[in-house]
């Protein structure tokens, strides 16, 4: 409220007491006006109070910050709901959002300045008044914030002589604007939206929207075969690891272990590649982990812990068959998934009838040939594991007789 108000409701009230009458109406009116001007008081503080607040965001969003988080904020002394808003340089914002005023008393009707921002073509901030450009004393726009963090003002409001006015530079030099009756203000923020994952967003008094970027984590996603992490003795094994979300030549990954397995990286991009884990001559259990440094400030650890793969052939590795062939079952106790294969060239005369890869016990079943030939042959069945195709964890050996030299004579 401005001094002249106040004289004047101070004149009247001693008018009153002088004169010794005063009529319930008079005594309605001036309260009526007393409450208006302060309601109206209070309203040119909070759009004050959202006028810096809105500067500090597009600061903000020109340099390249983003929002971290988003936490409800205790109501206002008018009950607005509102959030704490936290960027990534640590700076923190409080903003309410609220609802319109209602007009004047008594047909005086008033006008809310519905000042707002637009980002015009040159990539710019500025501020807007009623849907038009605010322009300054010499028809400037003015500007909120530049392109390239160019600096900016905000505008600040007050009621006077029954008036709004508006002032748009550092000096005290104000413009007047439309009458002010009544509860008329309205909030320059209508509402705040954090329910968007990527964007929080700000629905200004006009219609206009805001919206902020607001921190996404990446997801790094690794892939084991099978999604096994099982690990044998000497074994080098491929962990492939790709990121989602938004990379930038900025973002960086690395491995490490324990001390006990070795990790080499091998990067495809800047958003995948494969780590090399190999396991010490002698198994040990162990972990590596994996570090994300996104580039913005936030980095997360993913840790893989490894289990030994153990195959128990109790009958042995080598398995002698007679010259006439024979069916042999070879019985197992596995804990890992795997896939027989018959190397060098012996699944020309050993034929797999049937196998259990499950980590279970079980037996592994195979026809062996007749050997016609006066000499003995050997073959190998390999285990490989299922998610690691190209690593042998077993060779079982197959020794099979070679076939009784023909008598004389024959």
């Amino acid at each position: 409220m401005n001094m002249k108000t106040n004289k004047y409701i101070v004149i009247l009230l001693a008018a009153c007491l002088l004169g010794g009458s005063c009529s319930r109406f008079v005594r309605d009116e001036l309260v009526q006006m007393q409450n208006e001007m302060d309601a109206l008081w209070e309203k040119v503080n909070t759009m004050n109070g959202t006028l810096g607040s809105l500067k500090e965001i597009v600061d903000e969003m020109a340099s390249g910050g983003y929002i971290v988080s988003a936490t409800p904020a205790t109501p206002d002394e008018e009950g607005r709901s509102g959030y704490l808003l936290t960027f990534n340089d640590g700076s923190m914002i409080t903003l309410y959002s609220g609802v319109d005023g209602e007009d004047g008393q008594n047909g005086q009707d008033g006008h809310s300045p519905a000042i707002s921002l637009k980002q015009d073509e040159d990539g710019a901030w500025y501020w807007t008044l009623d849907g038009e450009w605010l322009l300054g004393p010499a028809g400037e726009k003015i500007k909120a914030v530049g392109k390239d963090g160019e600096d900016g003002i905000a505008p600040r409001v007050k009621v006077e002589d029954g008036y709004w006015w508006v002032a748009t530079g550092g000096d005290d030099t104000w413009q007047q604007m439309a009458r002010a009756k009544g509860e008329d203000a309205v909030d320059i923020l209508s509402a705040i939206d954090v329910s968007q994952p990527d964007h929080v967003v700000l629905t200004l008094a006009d219609g206009r929207t805001i919206a902020i970027p607001r921190y996404q984590p990446l997801v790094l996603k690794l892939s084991f075969p099978d999604e096994e992490n099982g690990i044998s003795a000497g074994e080098t094994y491929p962990i492939g690891y790709e990121l989602e979300g938004d990379v930038t030549e900025k973002t960086v990954v690395t491995a490490g272990t324990d001390g006990r397995y070795l990790t080499r990286i091998e990067r495809i991009s800047d958003r995948e590649g494969t780590v090399w884990v190999t396991c010490p001559a002698e198994y040990t259990d162990g972990y590596i982990y994996f570090i994300v440094n996104d580039g913005k400030g936030g980095s997360q650890i993913r840790v893989v812990t490894f289990y030994e793969r153990k195959m128990t052939l109790p009958e042995g590795l080598v398995f002698p068959v007679d010259a006439a062939g024979a069916t042999v079952t070879v019985p197992y106790s596995v804990n890992f998934a795997f896939e027989p294969v018959f190397a060098d060239g012996c699944d020309s005369w050993i034929h797999l009838l049937s196998t259990r890869a499950e980590t279970v016990e079980g037996n592994l079943s195979f026809q062996v040939d007749a050997n016609t030939a006066e000499e003995e042959r050997f073959g190998f069945i390999e285990i490989h594991p299922v998610n690691h195709p190209e690593y042998v964890h077993t060779r079982i050996a197959v020794r099979q007789a070679a076939a009784p030299a023909p008598e004389q004579g024959e």
